[in-house]
């Protein structure tokens, strides 16, 4: 395959499309009314009513009720209110310029509301049931006034007499007769029997005194409205729909006379007709052709209703008269001439094809499951219908100049059509010889010479047209160029290349085939897909073809190899349709799941899907420009996208120098530390580390706590909500959790609980804020109880006892600030002391042997006592630490080894003798050894220690083998051992990790020797 060609520096990939109109249904079948300016008109569509704009033929309103179906409305001849009734048996009043329900009441009926009507004052309304009464309503004061008995049947019609001055009511119901209700006398007054059929219209003239009635027995009955009697009838050989009364001097045809009073009937042959009141004759015809049904016998007029108008009615402000057909087509006729003006399109079906018609592309054509081809005016949704196929039309295509179309229909033929300057079309040629339905039709790309089609009976066909085809006054035969059996199946797509000489061709047989055109040779065959093929198209710019498939792909094929070079996945069933983009660049796609999607070829990426149809979408197509693109399917809606790719990136730029602009002025606020500007400002640009940093900020301010404070309680309700947002996600992380607690309990003081529960998504935002707050609230109570249990420890060493004092860097490196200041514990040493030399030496037993130091003598080491009394230090604290980090780490207060000179335990921080005071001799091992095994043999021997002071020996103040008051402190004594002052402890503590993990975590308590 040729490489894909740059498109040059001007094209810009498509990235986005937007709705920007729609076509859809707003008339499927039941009443219409216009609104008292004629301005808008109510359509009953399905469930709903739909409110349109006459001009433009758009809807603007919807009055709906989910989940209910209307049955039958009502519009206020003071255009304020409109009033639906359900099957639900319950009356809605809506404002119907806005489309807001302001009211709500239940129906007395028994059975679904089929009629309703209006007085002309607005405050009476009458409702017809099919439980055979009568009902009628005071609006303003909110309760019904009458309920009127009597009528057999579903009651079809109601109406009041149009004269305020007499109160009645006309009914009439399914047993064929009208009858008078007397609003006064609250009863019938009168039964009127002449229809033998249903009555469907009631009119009354000018002045009140005279009443038509309208029946499908073929007949109209005049009846004078006082006397209660038949006055005429007058045979209308057709059954009448409506009867429409027309105002004197009107310029109607056939109203010649100014004085006299006319009427205008419309009924089942498509006709409206006008009448006279005098002598009940029709004075002029017209037929609406828009009404007229399309058979495959277009000589059959039978009288059963095959052409019909359903309704119509006039409108005096835009003097014309509004036809409904049968087919739910709304015709506006001129009263003048009864020429047709506009015509809205109700309900399209299934939409199979649609093109852009006109060298402005102003117009739209569509091909919908009805023999009728649709042309639509974009501007005011006003619809041509052109007749001519005699079954459903199933493909269209546009020339290139936009001027032409050709169709394919089911009923085996290909129609040309040509468009006037007054954008109006007519057949100009007709193409027989396909046996079987033509699927698909293509125009040559470089002039309109030939069209091909492709049918179901597998073949492929070129047509020739002639030059001169719009200057024919009838259509023309069109003669077959070439004819080729192409597929062993039906064929479903067929396309001309740009250069108008190769033809693709794509069937259901899973094959494409690449055709010349001059002498209908067959290329080359295209093999790949799984399934049927749905569409062919060539490139615009490269030497390719692309094709769509049953089996959810899209192949871009070579035609210098016809090799597959490309796949494009990403639909879930059917490809249905896909058109070039971008000079080749790009492809759009529709399939049967209701998708759009944009590809990017060179990437084979998906750029954008767009999801606005709820079934199949049959066909798309792309305008010259490729700034529009419509798409319409079984769903009956026809949307027309946008391209709002570049003002989409204008939008983007627009908002990177708009965001610039604010980083910079936050910046300056916080570096002038205007920090209650700054976090509103912040909160807007949607930066939660930014507004959290300017929380901190300002909690470390002086009276930060109120400042934030006051800011908050500055908040909109967006920053508000923004805020609250912002809380949730700092509150996630342990670091960032206090500055959100703070934040939280000021809106949490600051705000009523019910103004919070009312705010969007509070319930997740509370269930967020709960979950990490009580693993917060956890972790700190933990944290808590870990320094409770270090000042615990602490006041237990302050509390025990003089002992402990002798030794004060014993005490554990983790309580660092001891209490205790050195005069203190000289003056508690003197008393120890004093305690000492009371007691004597006589009490020290002979046989314990004291430890000479060899390296000093008894005065250098009192010299040295002193002086590292005085001075808080000990000289022997070095060599002591050495000796004790030697030592292993316990966590039972017992040592393991026996026999050491001295007994040493760290429990609270306690040491229970000490050797000179504060000191512990050094020795070497080798003494320290033979020493322990010197006492190990002798068991009974007391329990020894040593404290040298100043010269004095203190007694050994323990006993043999029994626990002291100390001892139950926290330690044992036992035999005499040398005293081990551990250098650190390790305490297990059990934490909980932020995961719900136990683990342990090991706490070293480090002490030091004195």
């Amino acid at each position: 395959m040729a490489q894909m060609r740059n498109s040059g520096p001007g094209a810009l990939l498509k990235s986005n499309y937007e709705v920007s109109s729609k076509i859809d249904a707003f008339y499927t079948g039941g009443k219409v009314q216009f609104s008292s300016k004629e301005d808008h008109l109510f359509c009953t569509c399905n469930d709903k009513v739909q409110v349109v704009h006459v001009e433009t033929g758009k809807v603007v309103h919807t009055l709906q009720e989910e989940g209910d179906v209307i049955s039958c409305f009502a519009a206020s001849p003071d255009d304020k209110f409109c009033v639906t009734a359900s099957k639900s048996l319950l009356l809605r009043q809506w404002e119907w310029n806005t489309g807001e329900q302001i009211r709500t009441w239940k129906a007395v009926h028994r059975a679904p509301i089929v009629s309703m009507t209006f007085d002309t004052t607005s405050t009476l309304l009458a409702t017809g049931s099919s439980d055979s009464t009568v009902k009628v309503w005071d609006i303003i004061k909110q309760y019904y006034t009458h309920n009127f008995k009597g009528s057999q049947g579903v009651v079809n019609l109601v109406s009041f007499h149009p004269n305020t001055n007499v109160l009645q009511l006309f009914s009439a119901s399914d047993d064929c007769k009208i009858r008078v209700w007397d609003l006064k006398k609250s009863r019938c007054v009168a039964v009127l029997e002449s229809h033998f059929s249903v009555v469907t219209s009631l009119a009354f003239s000018q002045s009140g005194e005279t009443m038509i009635s309208s029946s499908r027995d073929n007949v109209l009955n005049m009846w004078d409205v006082s006397d209660k009697k038949l006055l005429k009838t007058i045979p209308a050989f057709e059954g009448v729909e409506s009867v429409i009364t027309l105002p004197k001097g009107s310029n109607c045809p056939g109203c010649k006379n100014n004085e006299k009073e006319y009427f205008m009937t419309a009924g089942s042959k498509g006709q409206l007709r006008v009448w006279s009141f005098r002598d009940g004759k029709c004075v002029f015809t017209e037929t609406v052709l828009s009404a007229r049904r399309s058979n495959k016998n277009e000589n059959n007029n039978d009288e059963d209703g095959n052409q019909q108008i359903v309704h119509a009615t006039l409108c005096k402000n835009l003097d014309q008269v509004a036809v409904v057909t049968f087919d739910h087509n709304i015709v506006f006729h001129e009263l003048e001439s009864l020429k047709r003006t506009k015509q809205f399109v109700g309900y399209n079906d299934e939409i199979l094809d649609l093109s852009f018609v006109g060298d402005k592309e102003s117009h739209l054509s569509v091909a919908t499951n009805s023999s009728q081809l649709r042309i639509y005016e974009l501007a005011s949704m006003n619809c041509q219908l052109l007749e001519g196929h005699t079954d459903i039309v199933l493909a269209l295509e546009i020339n290139s100049a936009g001027d032409m179309l050709v169709t394919g229909s089911k009923d085996n033929t290909v129609r040309v059509w040509q468009m006037n300057k007054q954008c109006e079309f007519r057949c100009v040629g007709t193409g027989l010889g396909h046996t079987h339905a033509v699927h698909t039709v293509a125009w040559s790309r470089l002039d309109k010479s030939f069209v091909a089609s492709g049918s179901q009976d597998n073949t492929v066909k070129i047509w020739k047209i002639p030059p001169k085809i719009d200057d024919l006054d009838s259509p023309i035969k069109l003669s077959v160029k070439l004819t080729e059996k192409a597929h062993d199946k039906g064929i479903n797509s067929v396309t001309i290349s740009p250069n108008d000489k190769l033809m693709a061709t794509g069937s259901q047989d899973k094959t494409a085939k690449i055709w010349m055109i001059s002498n209908g040779s067959l290329l080359g065959t295209l093999r790949g897909h799984k399934k049927g093929i749905w569409c062919v198209r060539f490139s615009p710019v490269d030497q390719c073809l692309a094709t769509s498939s049953a089996d959810s792909t899209i192949k871009i094929w070579a035609l210098s190899d016809f090799t597959c070079v490309k796949t494009l996945e990403g639909h879930t069933s059917s490809v249905l349709k896909i058109c070039f983009l971008t000079r080749g660049m790009q492809l759009v796609s529709s399939g049967s799941e209701g998708l759009l999607k944009l590809w990017t070829i060179k990437t084979n990426e998906c750029v954008k899907t767009f999801d606005q149809h709820l079934d199949k979408v049959w066909s798309i197509a792309v305008n010259k420009n490729q700034d529009q693109l419509i798409s319409g399917g079984a769903d009956s809606v026809i949307n027309i996208w946008k391209d709002v790719t570049e003002i989409e990136q204008e939008q983007a730029q627009a908002v990177i120098e708009d965001n610039i602009l604010k980083q910079q002025e936050l910046s300056n606020l916080i570096a002038d530390k205007n920090y209650l500007q700054a976090i509103s400002l912040a909160i807007t640009l949607e930066q939660p580390f930014r507004v959290m940093n300017i929380v901190k900020d300002i909690l470390l301010t002086e009276n930060g706590t109120e400042e934030l404070t006051k800011a908050i309680k500055s908040f909109r309700e967006d920053q508000l909500d923004a805020m609250l947002r912002f809380i949730v996600e700092w509150n996630t992380n342990s670091k960032n959790c206090h500055v959100a607690q703070a934040v939280l309990s000021i809106i949490l003081r600051n705000n009523s609980p019910y103004n919070l529960m009312k705010k969007k998504n509070i319930k997740d935002t509370m269930e967020a804020l709960l979950s990490y707050s009580e693993k917060h609230f956890q972790r700190m109570d933990r944290l808590l109880q870990q320094m409770e249990f270090i000042e615990y420890t602490w006041q237990s060493m302050k509390l025990s006892g003089p002992l402990m004092l002798t030794t004060p860097r014993t005490v554990s490196a983790t309580s660092g600030a001891a209490s205790t200041s050195d005069s203190a514990i000289d003056s508690r040493l003197r008393v120890l002391d004093d305690n000492s030399r009371e007691q004597g030496t006589s009490d020290v037993p002979h046989d314990v042997p004291t430890i000479p130091d060899h390296s000093r003598s008894d005065e250098a080491m009192e010299e040295e006592d002193e002086k590292s009394t005085g001075n808080g230090t000990d000289i022997h604290e070095d060599g002591d630490n050495e000796r004790m980090n030697g030592a292993s780490d316990h966590d039972d207060f017992e040592n393991e080894s026996e026999g050491d000179i001295v007994r040493g335990a760290t429990q609270n921080g306690h040491v229970v003798g000490l050797k000179d005071r504060n000191t512990v001799q050094n020795e070497s091992s080798d003494d320290m050894s033979d020493r322990d095994s010197k006492k190990r043999k002798s068991p009974d021997r007391e329990e020894q220690f040593e404290i040298r002071t100043k010269g004095d020996v203190m007694p050994d103040i323990s006993t043999k083998k029994r626990k002291t008051k100390r001892a139950s402190e926290g330690f044992k004594v036992k035999k005499k051992t040398k005293v081990k002052v551990p250098q650190q402890r390790t305490m297990k503590i059990k934490t909980r990790t932020g995961l719900g993990v136990k683990s342990r975590r090991k706490i070293k308590l480090k002490t030091k020797t004195a």
